[in-house]
């Protein structure tokens, strides 16, 4: 053979065993990278979200943690399942210390329930002097208990008062804690 044959041969063995490489070992070696650099990224942006979703718990916590000790506060003021009665006993005791006559109208079975908070309807009528009325009234107001008035109407002859308020008083069950 002569010497130019053996070059060109050499030359196209030498393009085919460098095409096949490129072919066989180089590109899916390339395809490969880009795949990894992908999950990569993609993994990176997972964990990037998972760190802000463990920022938030540990700022939940830490907000929860604290409120906490005003749980006991907010819990007072709703008249919990089973304890309406108390609730009554209260309002009377509030009437004999003002001198006031009380009728009382708590309407347990007429509750609405919105959220886990019950809506139960009230109406006071309480009659007496001036001093009996507001004092009671006041005394009312320093309850615990949240009572949201709706309606208001004071009237009076010569020497009595009579004020009729309606609204709302707010009731729950309270849910024991499971450590």
């Amino acid at each position: 053979m002569n010497f130019k044959l053996k070059i060109t041969i050499s030359m196209i063995a030498v393009l085919v065993f460098i095409t096949v490489i490129i072919l066989f070992i180089i590109v899916p070696t390339v395809n490969d990278i880009k795949n990894i650099s992908n999950s990569i990224y993609q993994e990176r942006i997972e964990l990037e979200k998972k760190y802000l979703r463990g920022q938030l718990l540990k700022k939940t916590v830490s907000d929860f943690e604290a409120i906490k000790p005003q749980q006991d506060i907010l819990d007072e003021i709703f008249i919990k399942d089973g304890e309406e009665l108390k609730f009554v006993s209260i309002l009377e005791d509030l009437a004999d210390n003002n001198g006031v006559r009380q009728n009382l109208d708590l309407q347990i079975k007429n509750t609405e329930e919105k959220k886990g908070i019950k809506h139960i309807p009230l109406k006071i009528t309480v009659s007496g002097n001036f001093h009996q009325v507001m004092g009671y009234l006041n005394d009312l107001q320093m309850l615990k208990y949240y009572f949201n008035i709706s309606d208001l109407r004071i009237t009076s002859d010569r020497e009595m008062i009579t004020a009729t308020f309606s609204g709302l008083v707010f009731g729950r069950q309270l849910i024991e804690e499971t450590n």
